[in-house]
């Protein structure tokens, strides 16, 4: 008698992994291998945590924002104005039956100021400014931190390869590195050495004009 084969070509594949599955819940199931799951995952976390900290330790501070406290006290003003505005909504439209139109209109005008506008705008003017630059001297890494609309610190890591300084610089950037415009104090560098290497100044320069097989005879 002739057996018929299989409705489904990954019928052995299936059943190997209705196979494993079942052993991966017993295992799973018993003391042993939670442990046993839970050390694998531990030393992957710390493993990754702790080539992350070396890589940390290694590096030098070479620039701080003498302007960050003064950013950060502005932006939290404005995040504090911006919390009373919101908790004003409501107060402005019970308000608004009562008071007259004009008083209403001027009220709103300021409260939507220093609840969206000012927020957002002083974000956009600081959100280039490195607080803090640190080079590692042995992989050449730099990471640089920056605020963001709720004042936690964003790391940024390149190469000196990655920046790209802008012919005509524009407004706040000093440079542009992972697709990101940054601004730097140039006053506040610790060590220059390290500024000209992330300017690409201790490049030689190329001081070819033309090849000599360029010239017309």
């Amino acid at each position: 008698m002739i057996r018929r084969p299989p409705r489904s070509t990954l019928f052995p594949y299936t059943t190997l992994f209705r196979s494993f599955q079942l052993t991966f819940s017993a295992f799973i199931s018993t003391q042993t291998g939670r442990q046993q799951i839970g050390k694998c995952v531990a030393s992957h976390r710390y493993s990754t945590n702790h080539a992350d900290t070396d890589a940390d330790s290694r590096m030098t501070v070479v620039y701080r924002g003498n302007l960050t406290g003064v950013i950060k006290a502005a932006k939290l003003f404005s995040l504090s104005s911006s919390i009373m505005g919101f908790a004003a909504q409501p107060y402005l439209v019970t308000a608004s039956k009562t008071f007259p139109t004009a008083a209403i209109a001027c009220a709103g005008v300021t409260v939507f100021i220093f609840t969206y506008v000012t927020p957002l705008a002083l974000h956009w003017l600081t959100r280039k400014y490195i607080t803090e630059l640190r080079f590692d001297h042995e992989t050449e890494t730099f990471k640089c931190v920056t605020l963001s609309f709720f004042l936690q610190n964003q790391e940024t890591r390149f190469k000196a390869s990655n920046v790209r300084v802008p012919t005509v610089p524009g407004m706040f950037t000093t440079f542009e590195a992972n697709g990101r415009s940054f601004f730097v104090d140039l006053r506040q560098f610790l060590d220059v050495d390290v500024y000209k290497h992330l300017m690409g100044y201790d490049k030689p320069l190329d001081l070819q004009l033309g090849r000599p097989g360029d010239e017309k005879h």
